[in-house]
């Protein structure tokens, strides 16, 4: 798989206090949020390629997943 580098256009830094108080973010919410959050799993080309190895019984290169998934429509992720 290809990694495409890319570069920001700007950069903004940004200071966060944690805590009570005003102007401050509290821990308690944070804590909860990232407890609830769970990214989806991105099914990668590996996943792919064994999957239809064992399905199919045989090996599949990069190259045709990426151009069915063009194909398709589907999301080609960068790294």
């Amino acid at each position: 798989m290809f990694a495409f580098p890319q570069k920001p256009d700007s950069v903004i830094n940004v200071k966060v206090e944690f805590g009570e108080g005003e102007g401050k973010v509290p821990l308690d919410n944070t804590a909860k949020r990232v407890e609830t959050y769970k990214p989806k799993e991105r099914v990668t080309f590996k996943m792919i390629k064994k999957y239809i190895e064992a399905k199919y019984g045989f090996k599949v290169h990069t190259a045709y997943i990426a151009e069915v998934k063009r194909d398709l429509g589907l999301p080609m992720y960068m790294l």
